[in-house]
């Protein structure tokens, strides 16, 4: 994705991560993801979006309302406002 990202300066890529609660990851790869998705927003700014989403499948929509509000202080074109 990196390199997509750097080759269309345009285009913007919100990277929403499910981890499946019976699937439980090892600590040092959630640690790993975690670092990976802030590296790459800080290096590519407002154009990447790392969303992690560490819940029962039931509350996604929740989880995600909650990320929704912050990525519309991102992305104020997006909204209108």
């Amino acid at each position: 994705m990196y390199p997509y990202l750097e080759e269309f300066p345009l285009v913007h890529v919100i990277l929403i991560h499910y981890f499946f609660p019976e699937n439980e990851a090892p600590k040092s790869r959630v640690a790993l993801c975690d670092f990976i998705g802030a590296k790459m927003e800080s290096e590519l700014g407002i154009r990447f979006q790392y969303v992690p989403l560490r819940c029962e499948e039931k509350l996604i929509g929740e989880e995600l309302k909650k990320h929704n509000r912050r990525l519309m202080q991102v992305f104020p074109s997006i909204t209108g406002k």
